[in-house]
């Protein structure tokens, strides 16, 4: 900081105090001690605007160290969320081809099970079909003979 010179009549401060009706001695002591104070230092407008400068200027610096620090974590973290991007894209694929093959052997086992119904299904039909065929061949049998047993009663009495 800078010292100023400050102008301060103490002569006219004390006949000030002693005409306003202090102790002429008190107003010594006072005179003093107010110059006393006024040689303090004191910062002037030069003295506040360069430190406002220094401030500027060290806010700048941690300014910019702050975005160049924001920026390489940046792009770490974009880094890292592409690598975890890329690896998570062939964890679904490699379940998706899994998945796939897991429906395709299970549509086969299923593929399995309806051709073997259908060839079961298929079976007992030819069998009914087959029983319905020698029933239906009995029936024209016992049919045929009841008609030829009928028509030979029928016949000696025509005679």
């Amino acid at each position: 900081m800078m010292d100023i010179a400050v102008s301060f009549d103490t002569h006219k401060f004390y006949k000030r105090l002693v005409n306003a009706g202090l102790n002429k001695a008190i107003a010594e002591v006072l005179s003093e001690d107010r110059l006393h104070l006024l040689d303090y230092e004191m910062a002037t407008k030069a003295d506040v605007q360069l430190l406002a400068q220094k401030i500027d200027a060290n806010a700048d610096t941690q300014s910019r160290e702050l975005r160049a620090e924001i920026n390489a974590q940046s792009e770490k973290l974009s880094v890292k969320i592409e690598a975890q991007g890329k690896e998570l894209k062939a964890k679904i694929e490699a379940q998706g081809k899994e998945l796939k093959a897991k429906i395709e052997a299970q549509g086969k086992e299923l593929h399995a099970k309806i051709d073997a119904q259908g060839d079961r299904l298929e079976a007992k039909i030819d069998a009914q079909s087959k029983s319905l065929t020698i029933r239906m061949g009995a029936m024209f049998v016992v049919g045929f003979s009841v008609l030829l047993a009928a028509m030979n009663m029928m016949l000696p009495m025509a005679h």
